[in-house]
């Protein structure tokens, strides 16, 4: 979703000719309302956490934010996997 709103500004940068426009205030305040310590990123991580228990192997393969290629397990957790 924070994503969308830097790519709605992004298009709006050429569409207006200017590199600030009102577009940008959609996509700082949704940033600033997931980003902070504290805010709705960290409110969901840990209702997710409680909810699921391979939760946490899951947050230390993906990233937290940003799209990303997934990181290899750590050859202790791929082995414990096979026990």
């Amino acid at each position: 979703e924070v994503t969308l709103w830097w790519v709605f500004y992004l298009f709006s940068v050429p569409a207006t000719g200017r590199w600030l426009n009102w577009t940008i205030w959609g996509a700082v305040f949704l940033t600033g309302l997931f980003l902070p310590p504290g805010a709705s990123l960290d409110v969901t991580e840990a209702l997710s956490l409680s909810k699921y228990p391979g939760y946490v192997e899951y947050q230390q393969r993906v990233s937290r934010f940003v799209l990303w290629l997934p990181r290899q397990a750590e050859p202790a957790q791929q082995a414990a996997k096979r026990e």
